[in-house]
């Protein structure tokens, strides 16, 4: 990193410590920020992937 005399992680694939937690952050910014939109749309959207209503016809290419 730009400014920095030793390496926050001295590893040599970095990745193993920042996959897991870039992982586990979104986990939880998913749960603790939840929209409430989505969860009370998900019963129509999934009647409509379901069923097919609301389906566009196809487009001339």
């Amino acid at each position: 990193m730009v400014g920095l005399k030793a390496p926050i992680f001295p590893l040599r694939n970095p990745g193993i410590v920042s996959a897991p937690l870039g992982l586990l952050a979104a986990i939880f910014g998913t749960l603790l920020f939840r929209d409430r939109r989505a969860e009370e749309m998900f019963d129509e959207i999934e009647v409509r992937q379901i069923t097919g209503l609301g389906i566009a016809k196809a487009s001339d290419h």
